[in-house]
This record gives C-alpha cells, structure tokens and sequence, in this order.
C-alpha cells in the first residue's frame, strides 16, 4: 500500500458494493509501543474511531464488522510501532 502503517487485505469473491465482512482483527505478535488498530473499507479515509487499542508488549484480539471497499478491500491501520496483524474473515454479508 506504500505506507508501512496501512495494510489491505483482498476479500474474495463473490461480493458485491454494499458487502460488509466480519472477522477478527489481533495482533499476532506483541507490538513495540502503544497503538491502537483501525479496520476500514479500502479506498476510503482513515476514520478518527480505533477497533483494537494495544499497549506495548500486549496481545489482544477483537471481533471487527467493516463494510468493503468498491474495489473488494479492508484496509487496517497501525498507529505507531511494529506489529504483526492477524485478519481472519469469518463471512460476509449484503443488505
């Protein structure tokens, strides 16, 4: 994605533009400061609301529900540090 704090994460198909897609959003491995994660449809702004708030050397999972982008994707933010984010989809819906 060109920036080390943003990561995207493809959704398989089938999909369709008013998809949401539910799963978890953890971090794998400790991160290196305080952060806190951010789940969001790709292609859009980054929104001011975190989903997932760490401290430094911590390990927490959270359940996320985040709508898709047109292009199919979810973008997850890093505010600061190094950390390794695990995403599982669990499923998707439509309206």
């Amino acid at each position: 994605c060109g920036d080390h704090r943003r990561s995207k994460t493809n959704m398989p198909q089938p999909y369709s533009s008013s998809a949401a897609a539910t799963g978890s959003a953890s971090a794998g491995n400790a991160p290196t400061s305080s952060t806190y994660i951010t789940v969001y449809p790709g292609g859009s702004a980054l929104p001011t609301s975190s989903n997932l708030n760490l401290m430094g050397g911590q390990v927490l999972a959270n359940m996320v529900l985040a709508r898709l982008g047109p292009d199919g994707t979810v973008m997850m933010y890093n505010s600061g540090g190094v950390i390794d984010l695990i995403a599982d989809v669990v499923g998707y819906f439509t309206d």
